[in-house]
C-alpha cells in the first residue's frame, strides 16, 4: 500500500505492544485481510491524513486475544452506515457520482476470512474524526513461544 500512501502524502505508522504473542490466523489471509482494511483507508482518507496500524493484546471476558487496529482520520463513516459496512455489496456512498471504485465486497469478505479463523471484526466512527476497524484473533499459547 505504500504507493497509495505516498501518492496521497498520508502518513502510515505501525506500533505493537512488547508483550505481543502470535495469533491463531491463516498468515495469508491475515495479510489479505490487512491489505483490504488499510486499501480502504486510504481510498476512503483525503491527502494529508493519518493511518494507524495498531496491535496488542486485549483481555475480554477470560479470553485473550490479539487485537489488530487500523485506525485513520479521514472523514468517517455515517452512524446510519456503520451497521452495514460488512454486507456485500453495499457502499458508503452508492450514487453515480461516488469517487471510489469497489464492489462492495472487501469487507464483507475479511468479515468472512475472520470468522472462519474464529475472529471477530468491529468498526467505530465519528464522522469528521475518522474510522476505525478492531480485529480480534485468538491468542496462541504464551508457553509455546518460551519453549521456541
Amino acid at each position: 500500500r505504500r504507493p497509495g500512501v505516498a501518492s496521497g502524502l498520508r502518513e502510515l505508522t505501525a506500533s505493537w505492544a512488547p508483550d505481543l504473542v502470535p495469533a491463531k490466523i491463516d498468515r495469508s489471509r491475515f495479510h489479505q485481510i490487512l491489505d483490504e482494511l488499510i486499501d480502504n483507508a486510504v481510498k476512503f482518507t483525503p491527502q494529508g491524513s493519518r493511518i494507524r496500524l495498531e496491535a496488542d493484546m486485549h483481555q475480554q471476558e477470560d479470553r485473550l486475544w490479539v487485537r489488530v487496529q487500523v485506525v485513520d482520520d479521514g472523514p468517517g463513516v455515517p452512524a446510519a452506515k456503520l451497521t452495514s459496512v460488512f454486507n456485500a455489496f453495499e457502499q458508503i456512498d452508492g450514487s453515480s457520482t461516488r469517487t471510489e471504485g469497489g464492489l462492495g465486497m472487501g469487507l464483507a469478505l475479511c468479515r468472512q476470512l475472520i470468522e472462519r479463523m474464529s475472529g471477530q471484526i468491529s468498526v467505530t466512527s465519528e464522522p469528521g474524526r475518522g474510522t476505525a476497524f478492531c480485529v480480534l484473533f485468538p491468542a496462541g499459547d504464551r508457553r509455546a513461544i518460551a519453549r521456541s
